[in-house]
């Protein structure tokens, strides 16, 4: 387990051990640009596009079926992005960064307090799995199948 606790400012911490010298953290508060990524800036003011790692979630715009068929489609893009947005507003988050800067967005797993954002986006319905992260996180797995045998949010109007 990972945290880091610093308010109201950017910290970003290089790993000591060297086989794992392309995780780093970062700390500080984040602005949603969609349901799987935040904007933060690093302690030198660059900006940074993290990705939630092994999630992906529907775009700005897109409609996504109700579950009453009588009611029309809804825009599932918008509504994970306010979703995300409202879960991180005022908050310090403490992100576990993959890969270099290099690749952007850059791949991250990230905490609000003692909720990880991945499971909670996973469990409530607003993204889902990649096929690569399958099997790679068992609960964020089982947090996905609830959401989806509860037809949440992005399940809602799917058919089994």
């Amino acid at each position: 387990m990972w945290s880091l606790t610093m308010t109201g400012m950017a910290v970003l911490v290089f790993a000591a051990d060297p086989a794992a010298s392309q995780v780093k953290f970062l700390s500080g508060s984040g602005r949603a640009v969609s349901g799987t990524v935040i904007v933060m800036e690093d302690p030198a003011g660059r900006v940074i596009n993290l990705q939630l790692a092994g999630l992906k979630g529907p775009s700005e715009g897109v409609r996504c079926p109700s579950a009453d068929r009588s009611l029309p489609d809804w825009d599932c893009g918008t509504g994970a992005r306010l979703a995300l947005a409202s879960a991180i507003a005022g908050e310090i988050l403490e992100c576990r960064l993959h890969d270099g800067p290099g690749e952007e967005p850059v791949p991250a797993e990230c905490l609000v307090q003692t909720r990880n954002l991945h499971h909670w986006l996973l469990a409530t319905g607003w993204a889902v799995l990649t096929a690569e992260w399958r099997g790679r996180r068992p609960e964020w797995d089982a947090a996905e199948l609830v959401a989806r045998r509860s037809k949440a949010m992005l399940w809602a109007g799917a058919d089994e």
